[in-house]
């Protein structure tokens, strides 16, 4: 019952932004509302002994990522950290609380071997640049904006089968940003967002040493709409001289299919193809996908900077090989990427790029040291980056990029 209160209350907070819509759209908003305040009801009465226990109550990761260039290297630190309790004597019913680098969140759910719903409030902070913010590794600190974000996710997964499930997530938003007095470029209005997202999965995987080692394939598609009221932004002129762009577009459409195809031969070798690819429609410099470096949420890409690239169609292939070590549990996973984004970048306020396709390599190093904290070391070397350490200065080819992190659990829920 307090989920569902917690719910509607958010739900509502909402309702304001939408005032401009016509009556059948606010219809269905409401109706699409109660939609998945039913379905999180049902499943919150339905009892079913839990298969899925988390064997740790505290999770904490902590490291920093790298880069190492002619250009203006930014340190990204890298920061986990999850409590997770259970709150019933059946084990179906959780709360957790923690925080993501640049993300705190909560969460209060129910699951069992069919489904796992709840609700997550969640702040955050954002950064985005304006016009290949990265220009060349030379980063430009006026063409910058910073914000932040407050909201509450419903999520509901449904497992159809051991091998397909379906996922709905609906997560309101308000978006407000810091002065820009000094910038090149305009803040956009503080405004709400309504972001849905359906995903559909086919997976069969076998898994071993916390996931490094895989066996099976994997196929996930997935659907965002997002939903922007009061939003705009109108560009000052830029530092290069560049035409001002302005976007007020509300709708924003992103479509994901991401592949993964896993062997393990003798002795835990193992080999793994993946690919991850978008196509998006609407999207500006504000809410067009990050492309670049290890850490990225989706389009990942050792070798570059984190958000260095924003493209609305984009494909990223990559192929690892592990191989153990016999010591420490340590494995080491040689692997080759390649990015694709069509020369016509269709994001406002983003310049087209000179190439096609970017290459990197990368090798990870995974062990636990003293049998007990296990530590993973990435290195990436983009092959095709282009870096220089001033506007005018000598362009040089490639960036390295080192992440490391340190995981740490303990207790039990």
């Amino acid at each position: 019952m307090i989920i569902i209160l917690s719910i509607n209350t958010i739900l509502y907070w909402f309702d304001y932004s939408l005032l401009k819509l016509s009556g059948r759209i606010i219809l269905s908003i409401n109706l699409i509302k109660w939609f998945i305040t039913i379905l999180i009801l049902l499943s919150t009465v339905i009892y079913a002994e839990g298969s899925y226990k988390r064997e740790y109550a505290l999770i904490s990761a902590a490291g920093a990522d790298l880069p190492f260039s002619n250009g203006k290297n930014k340190t990204s630190p890298i920061m986990y950290l999850s409590y997770w309790q259970y709150y019933s004597n059946s084990k179906n019913s959780y709360c957790e609380i923690g925080a993501r680098t640049t993300t705190v969140f909560a969460a209060l759910g129910t699951h069992n071997e069919k489904y796992n719903t709840g609700i997550k409030p969640i702040w955050g902070h954002t950064i985005y640049g304006a016009y290949s913010d990265y220009n060349k590794g030379y980063t430009d600190s006026k063409n910058e904006n910073k914000g932040y974000y407050m909201g509450a996710e419903l999520y509901l997964r449904y497992n159809w089968s051991k091998i397909f499930n379906t996922g709905i997530n609906y997560l309101p938003v308000y978006h407000y940003y810091n002065s820009d007095n000094n910038a090149n470029m305009a803040n956009p209005d503080a405004h709400t967002e309504h972001n849905a997202c359906i995903q559909l999965q086919l997976k069969k995987i076998s898994e071993k040493n916390s996931g490094l080692i895989k066996n099976g394939f994997l196929a996930t598609a997935k659907y965002n709409y997002s939903y922007r009221s009061g939003y705009s932004f109108n560009d000052r002129n830029m530092s290069d001289g560049t035409v001002p762009d302005t976007s007020d577009k509300p709708s924003v459409y992103k479509y994901y299919l991401d592949l993964g195809l896993y062997y393990k031969f003798w002795d835990d070798y193992n080999i793994k193809f993946e690919t991850v690819a978008s196509l998006q429609f609407n999207t500006d410099r504000n809410n067009a996908e990050k492309i670049g470096s290890l850490i990225a949420d989706h389009a990942a890409i050792p070798g570059y900077f984190f958000c260095e690239f924003y493209h609305n169609k984009y494909l990223i292939a990559n192929l690892k090989f592990g191989i153990p070590l016999g010591i420490l549990e340590a494995r080491i996973e040689p692997a080759y990427y390649i990015l694709y984004m069509s020369k016509d970048n269709k994001v406002t306020g983003v310049m087209d790029y000179p190439r096609k396709y970017y290459q990197s390599i990368s090798i990870y190093l995974s062990m636990k040291i003293a049998d007990l904290i296990p530590v993973f070391i990435d290195y990436g070397y983009g092959i095709d980056a282009q870096r220089r350490n001033s506007p005018a200065g000598t362009t040089e080819k490639g960036c390295h990029e080192i992440r490391a992190v340190m995981l740490f659990a303990w207790g039990h829920p």
